[in-house]
């Protein structure tokens, strides 16, 4: 082929992809590749956490044991007796303490004596236990323990960022102390702040307020950058502790929750064991109450459950160990030292002063961040050791590291590296010279507007004004205060409502200066004179970057940076965590244009109106003085391939580490798109287009900040959320005209999206103003804000208006309309732009729209709507821009001559739908190869009226394609909706793109719908991760299950009479197929499976062989496979199957995904693949919709237009019934009828019920289709019959299509083009390596 476009659908799980033929308009190949989504970063680094706590917890109590018998306090021999630290240990040498619990023990070790073992006891509770180090600067052993003072600072320091109080003192005297002495304020109080004037960000107090009152709020409503993506509406403090991960600004509120709680309990105990005690014996009360009154014992449960993080009826009530218990380090510290020094006084021989400070350094024994793991051969370790480590890091500091070479080389291994430059370093968060950079940026994107109302460009000299008599003075700046300074009417963005502050600021510097004066610039043009004064600020940044403890910061800038102690202390309680993308020599010293300036210099550059000075436009459109494109994105990738050449994860992964900030499951699905690239080029050749799309999951950065429309599950829930707002005395004022929601309702059913949008839109025409009638909705057309063929059918590209607005309006954005003709409303006046933008800024208020919407609403020019449009029809999220990157250094390295570009999901969305291409992911996975040829069709069709989209765009092209389309397209056209105009549109843009219509059987649409996708599916080979479930039995119930025999955890020596699981995750089984009875009558082939568990392989993939053979010996019997000595007979050896390997058996041909099974049952596990062409289902629909229509009498406009009926009023158990006896081919309906219903029963909608018909219909008669249909398969292994036998394929990750043929044989091919590359395996050879090229 001399041209083909490759078509890409990447999602976290899937990847669709086609081959089209551009030059012939067919189709080559399409397919679907499948592979498990990645665990997250996260799940593994809590499970590497816990684990390295309990190392460190052990190392403690070793320690602990160590001083002991190094001071004499105790001897080795009585240590080391068995059960001698076990505080439930009795036997004949030693006996129980008579405390009731450890708790008691400690608090009567505050008082009176106890033995030196009891001693030991309740230290080495403390120190298993030891609290966290967040209250370090608090001194418990002072009676001021934590004061107002402390909370009041440290309460400035968390909200900083997102609200500023303009009265501190009344803020302070009615609002915070009341909040730190009573633990919480009354909701009734919070609400009251709304109009006090203490803030201006008054909605974020509140909802602060609440979380630390224990009531739930609403976190997007504090900030969006601090909402938690997958937490939607409220929640409370407590759910939040419960997770495992949250960024730091809600750390923040929790420490300050523990501040308050911590206080509290210090009013009225002295030491923790005495809280724990009364939480002890108060749960004693509690479950008196059970039988006494079992209402309150049930209300009390539920509050302490609602404080535990794992509940379980069987277990007890936690009150000591719990969420809310979480104490300081330093109260741990405080009751070990009470207590050592009370037992000095009865054993002053043994007791010494010493001695209770090693106790003291092990308790608060913590390893600093910047020395990281104390081994050197640990991973990522940077670590000098002089010596070796005794008791604790801070005993033996000096004699066992070199502190500051450690240092060094940990800032090494922290700093983020430049995305665009990988050698140089990047700049820390609160960098002065990449906070100039973003100051300078967010100057350019917003709309000046000068006094005669024109808009107007700023100039170097206004930005070099702004930033030294605003920014250099203020910590924060309005816009109102840029438009005063340059003497503009307005400054700002587009929208006039929200936040009216600058997003950008200096967030460090301020604070600096005002302790450093020395380092105050006069000027912004000191940046670029490379003074010390900048040097040392942004090595002041780094340092309180990377320093997070107050106290080691405040030790470094003091001794390395020789900073006065006072200073010193102060410029500690700074904070700012993460690195910028982009390094000092990107900003300052890298071309970024023919004039040779670089990118700080081009930011601050006259701004004009062919162009925006914005920060990634400069980046992206680079060129170098000779004007050739500087790709700085692919530069990084460059040195890579040039090394090695292939597409692999070490572009992703570098030192174990992400190369670029993504996450696992992202890794995972660009690596398999690596994988299926090369694939391609290898079997099809270079492709001369890529187009991309990426799915949903692969979230998307680009819309980061922007503020969405309230969604409503339903019309009358966002009418009464309408009228709620409209009686706020704020938006009392908005123009609305809304008639009561019972006759509103009346409209829904004929009139869904229009009434919608008369309700987002407060019943007002979005042109004119004038209230829509409802009653004459005819009247109304939904128009499209974007010139057709590049907007989407959501909401936020439709706008509701009286035809007479929607003719004259034609393809012109609102308010280039409205700005060129005389547009008058009912009573005769002219509208005017800011009638029409103070109607917009209203529906925002009332997030009745969405900030994407009002940007579109307020496009003023068609100039500025293309600017839009190329802006947004090409994906340029940040993980599009690394893999389009990636591919294009892979292809410059290869000299392959292709062009990569991606398309917005959005917009393929609206090819979808014109093209008749229905999209249902609960009946297959085909739909992912369709999206990927979709978008290849969307890319063609739009070059073909707007030539270049992905660069700049041809829009005289477009121009005269449109006045074409009116040509082709006759008076009717008026009549139609905007939906059918848009469809109408792109099929004659596919018309002229491939000489036929999409409807046409022999175009390119029907090919793809007649086509069954390739289905490939990664097999998942790691033999690492998770060995057990997390299920931990009793002993008991251990017992209990081996009285039926032993199992295999049992037999392997996981099971022991410590500790004991419920089940173990398996990495593959074993397949062997031996004679029994031979030479006799009885003689008969046998299959046998042996799962191999996790947990008997070794770190370099080797399995266990003398555990593999007591399984097959002990647990599965079978002795057939074991010779005399005991040893494996290979030679019955079959197969190994590993999850998702695709499988079958000879006698059912139906191939299958293996699914591993269950050891504890002896079964295997097996699941379907469910993938059609689109024919395939979507011809049953057909012809069900036609006889469902007629059966049933449903009003359809080309089956049954006269019908009455509709699907809501028939009974669907009938339906059902009739589908199944009459219009489904089912070869046993009463086994599967009970199913069948099941799975239909719960459908509302017409179509879907159809297509889920249609679907089961496809799926039902295989072979082994289980009773429950969607269900697993479970077979055993000698379930199949003597002469048959199990077969893997193995194929490409292009994958394989397969069918069953006339004759019953079982058919398969690979790719067409490559219908070989595939091959069977029956037989191979066994190994002792679980996977031998995973371990090479």
């Amino acid at each position: 082929m001399e041209h083909f476009t490759l078509g890409l659908d990447i999602g976290i799980t899937s990847i669709g992809w086609s081959v089209i033929d551009t030059d012939q308009g067919k189709l080559i190949d399409l397919g679907v590749h499948l592979f498990e989504e990645a665990n997250p970063a996260s799940d593994a680094r809590s499970n590497r956490c816990a684990r390295r706590g309990i190392r460190r917890r052990k190392w403690r109590k070793e320690q602990l044991r160590r001083a002991f018998i190094d001071f004499g306090v105790l001897s080795r021999e009585e240590i080391e007796q068995p059960g001698y630290l076990s505080y439930t240990s009795d036997t004949d040498t030693l006996h129980r303490p008579k405390d009731e619990t450890v708790y008691h023990l400690r608090k009567r070790a505050l008082h009176e004596k106890v033995s030196l073992r009891e001693l030991l006891l309740a230290l080495y509770n403390i120190c298993g236990t030891r609290g966290h180090f967040l209250m370090e600067n608090v001194n418990f052993d002072s009676q001021e323990g934590i004061t107002f003072d402390l909370f009041r600072e440290r309460f400035y320091e968390v909200i900083v960022d997102v609200i500023e109080i303009l009265d501190r003192a009344t803020f302070e005297q009615t609002v915070l102390r009341p909040l730190f002495e009573q633990g919480k304020l009354p909701k009734k109080e919070i609400t009251s702040l709304k109009n006090t004037g203490m803030t201006e960000d008054a909605e974020a107090l509140m909802q602060v307020l609440c979380l630390l009152s224990g009531y739930k709020a609403t976190l997007s409503k504090i900030s969006e950058s601090i909402a938690l993506p997958d937490v939607s509406g409220t929640v409370d403090l407590l759910t939040l502790i419960k997770r495992d991960e949250l960024n730091d600004f809600l750390e923040g509120i929790i420490e300050l929750h523990d501040m308050v709680e911590v206080s509290k309990i210090l009013q009225q105990y002295q030491y923790i064991c005495e809280a724990a005690v009364d939480q002890l014996e108060r749960v004693k009360e509690i479950y008196l109450l059970e039988k006494s009154d079992p209402a309150a014992y049930k209300e009390e449960v539920k509050a302490i459950h609602s404080k535990m993080k794992v509940t379980d009826p069987k277990h007890k009530l936690r009150v000591v160990k719990n969420i809310e218990n979480k104490y300081p380090n330093g109260l741990y510290v405080k009751e070990a030292r009470a207590i050592l020094r009370k037992q000095r006084t009865f054993y002053p021989e043994q007791i010494s002063d010493a001695f209770i400070e090693v106790c003291i350094t092990i308790i608060r024994a913590r390893i600093p961040y910047y020395i990281g793991p104390l081994s050197e051969q640990a991973k990522n370790a940077w670590l000098v050791k002089t010596g070796n480590f005794r008791y604790s890091y801070a005993y033996s500091a000096k004699s066992a590291v070199d502190e500051q070479e450690s240092i060094r080389r940990w800032k090494l291994a922290m700093i983020s590296h430049c995305t665009y430059l990988p050698e140089e370093y990047a700049l820390a968060k609160g960098s002065f010279i990449a906070e100039t950079a973003n100051i300078l940026n967010e100057l350019n994107v917003l709309q000046a507007i000068d006094q005669n109302e024109d808009r107007y460009y700023l100039t170097m000299k206004d930005k070099l004004q702004v930033i030294d008599q605003l920014f250099l003075r203020n910590a924060k700046v309005a816009y109102s205060d840029v438009a005063q300074l340059l003497g503009l009417k307005s400054f700002g963005p587009k929208r006039r409502s929200g936040n009216q502050r600058f997003r950008a600021q200096y967030t460090l510097y301020h604070s600096i200066v005002a302790l450093l004066p020395q380092l105050a610039l006069h000027s912004i043009t000191e940046l670029f004179e490379h003074g010390d004064k900048v040097d040392t600020l942004e090595d002041l940044v780094l340092n309180i970057n990377l320093f997070d403890e107050e106290s080691s910061k405040e030790t470094y800038l003091q001794e390395q940076m020789h900073l006065e102690r006072s200073v010193a202390k102060k410029l500690s309680k700074l904070k700012s965590n993460g690195f910028y993308a982009f390094s000092r020599k990107f900003l300052m010293d890298t071309e970024m244009n023919e004039q040779g300036q670089s990118l700080l210099e081009a930011l601050i550059s006259d701004n004009c109106e062919e162009y925006t000075n914005e920060q990634m436009t400069l980046i992206t459109q680079a060129r170098d003085v000779q004007g050739n494109a500087i790709h700085f994105d692919s530069n990084k990738y460059m040195e890579k391939l040039e090394k090695d050449g292939r597409l692999s994860i070490d572009l992703l992964i570098e030192n174990g580490k992400p190369f670029i900030p993504i996450s696992r499951p992202v890794i995972r699905a660009l690596n398999e798109c690596f994988k299926l690239y090369e694939e391609i080029i290898q079997t099809y050749g270079v492709p001369a287009r890529v187009v991309i799309e990426t799915a949903r999951d692969l979230k998307d950065s680009s819309r980061q900040g922007e503020v969405p429309a309230r969604h409503f599950d339903n019309m009358s829930t966002l009418y009464n959320s309408l009228m709620n707002q409209l009686k706020q005395p704020e938006k009392k004022l908005y123009h609305h005209s809304l008639e009561d929601w019972e006759e509103i309702s009346t409209y829904l059913t004929r009139n869904k999206q229009k009434v919608e949008l008369y309700l987002r839109q407060n019943g007002l025409d979005m042109i004119s103003g004038d209230p829509i009638d409802l009653h004459h909705l005819e009247e109304y057309e939904m128009d499209h804000i974007l010139p057709r063929g590049f907007g989407d059918n959501s909401m936020d590209n439709l706008m509701l208006i009286h035809k007479t607005y929607n003719s004259a309006k034609g393809d012109r954005v609102p308010l280039e309309y409205i700005e060129n003709d005389p547009v008058k409303n009912k009573s005769g006046k002219t509208i005017t732009s800011g009638d029409f933008t103070r109607r917009v800024n209203e529906l925002f208020e009332l997030r009745m729209i969405s900030e994407k919407k009002v940007k579109q609403l307020m496009l003023s020019s068609s100039e500025e709507a293309f600017g839009f449009i190329n802006r947004n029809l090409v994906d340029t999220r940040y993980i599009i821009r690394e893999l389009t990157a990636i591919l294009r250094a892979y292809n410059t390295v290869h000299a392959y001559d292709t062009h990569i570009v991606s398309l917005r999901a959005s917009f393929t969305a609206v090819y979808r739908q014109a093209l008749r291409f229905r999209k249902n992911r609960d009946i297959g996975t085909q739909h992912h190869a369709h999206d990927a040829a979709i978008v290849s069709i969307a890319d063609q069709v739009l070059s073909t009226y707007y030539p270049h989209y992905d660069e700049r765009g041809n829009q005289k092209n477009y121009q005269n394609f449109l006045q074409m389309v009116k040509e082709n397209t006759g008076k009717n056209e008026k009549e139609k909706s905007e939906r059918s105009k848009l469809n109408t549109f792109i099929e004659i843009a596919y018309w002229k793109t491939y000489g036929n219509l999409p409807t046409q059987p022999d175009s390119l649409v029907s090919q793809i719908k007649a086509t069954v996708p390739l289905y490939s599916i990664k097999a998942e080979k790691n033999y690492r991760g998770k060995f057990f479930d997390a299920t931990i039995m009793t002993q008991k119930e251990l017992k209990k299950l081996e009285k039926k025999g032993k199992t295999p955890l049992s037999i392997i020596g996981v099971n022991t009479d410590q500790h004991a699981f419920t089940g173990v995750n398996c990495a593959a089984v074993d397949f062997y197929k031996f004679t029994v009875n031979k030479g006799t009558k009885k003689e008969k082939k046998k299959h046998v499976a042996i799962h191999i568990p996790k947990v008997i392989i070794h770190p370099d993939g080797t399995i266990d062989k003398e555990k593999y053979i007591a399984l097959i010996r002990d647990y599965y019997k079978v002795n057939e496979l074991l010779d005399e000595n005991g040893e494996l007979k290979e030679y019955y050896f079959r197969l190994r199957v590993f999850k998702n390997d695709l499988i079958y058996n000879t006698g059912d041909r139906m191939i299958q995904k293996f699914n591993i099974g269950s050891i504890a049952l002896k079964k295997l596990e097996m699941k379907h693949i469910y993938q059609f062409s689109y024919d395939d289902i979507y011809d049953q629909v057909a012809f069900m919709r036609k006889s469902l229509s007629i059966r049933y009498d449903f009003k359809l406009r080309h089956i049954n237009p006269s019908g009455t009926k509709k699907f809501q009023d028939i009974d669907i158990y009938d339906m059902i019934h009739f589908c199944m006896d009459n219009l489904m081919d089912i070869h046993d309906r009463e086994y599967h009828r009970e199913s069948i219903v099941e799975y239909l029963e719960k459908e509302t909608n017409f179509q879907t019920f159809l297509e889920k018909a249609a679907y089961v219909n496809l799926v039902v008669n295989r072979s082994c289709t289980p009773k429950a249909i969607f269900d697993r398969y479970r077979p055993s292994a000698n379930s199949i019959k003597k002469e048959e036998q199990y077969v893997k394929i193995k194929s490409s990750i292009l994958g394989i299509r397969y069918w069953i043929n006339e004759d019953g044989a079982l058919i398969i091919n690979g790719p067409n083009g490559a219908r070989q590359k595939y091959s069977k395996i029956k037989k191979e050879a066994f190994s002792w390596k679980i996977c031998q090229s995973m371990v090479k």
